[in-house]
């Protein structure tokens, strides 16, 4: 799971329910009722990350100013979120308003939980140059690395589920990168007065 471009730590499961704002309006003096359709609702949105290890608290630590939402500063960003879940539903952009970090377990953990609502507002991050994609996609990479790592531990000592976990997660991380080179080549064309290079939409598989 992504936010802001940042791959975030532990193992992410995201909630957001997609629904319509559909007025009700009942006759009390007959059966049935009509419907207004008023378009639809901005979807509240849950990510909860379970973080397993030392190293993973540490690097969560480090992203923490991206999305606390009483961030020094005033107001914060939209943020793309890149997850399957999210991205099959429509929703590509969140804004966090609320975090709470759990009380840490023997077996499952600690568990970090952000709230964030859907926008359409666009993120401002389009002026960003090479410099900054760049950073991304070396990011991408050590993380693919790591993940891959994680499953072939996992593998190694049976533990089928926290290899199917990470599997997921390495998915999301290459489906990332890819858009990421994607997004870098039509910059350079750009500069060059090409036309941008389209994004192609996140795919993923759902585990």
């Amino acid at each position: 799971m992504a936010l802001g471009g940042k791959i975030y730590p532990g193992i992410a499961s995201v909630s957001c329910p997609a629904k319509r704002n559909v007025d009700v309006k009942k006759d009390g003096k007959s059966d049935g009722a009509t419907l207004q359709d008023k378009g639809y609702d901005p979807s509240p949105v849950t990510i909860t990350l379970r973080i397993v290890s030392e190293e993973q608290w540490d690097e969560f630590q480090t992203l923490l100013p991206d999305v606390h939402p009483r961030k020094a500063g005033g107001v914060r960003n939209v943020l793309e979120i890149v997850h399957p879940k999210a991205n099959l539903l429509g929703i590509f952009l969140v804004y966090i308003s609320e975090i709470e970090i759990g009380d840490p377990t023997a077996d499952a953990g600690l568990t970090i939980t952000l709230k964030a609502i859907e926008t359409k507002k666009p993120v401002p991050v389009k002026n960003a140059g090479t410099g900054s994609i760049n950073d991304a996609i070396a990011y991408l990479e050590r993380k693919a690395f790591e993940l891959e790592k994680t499953i072939n531990d996992a593998l190694a000592v049976g533990d089928t589920n926290t290899a199917k976990q990470a599997k997921a997660q390495h998915t999301e991380v290459l489906n990332k990168h890819k858009q990421l080179l994607d997004e870098r080549a039509g910059k350079k064309k750009g500069s060059q007065g090409d036309p941008p290079k389209p994004t192609p939409p996140v795919t993923g598989d759902i585990f």
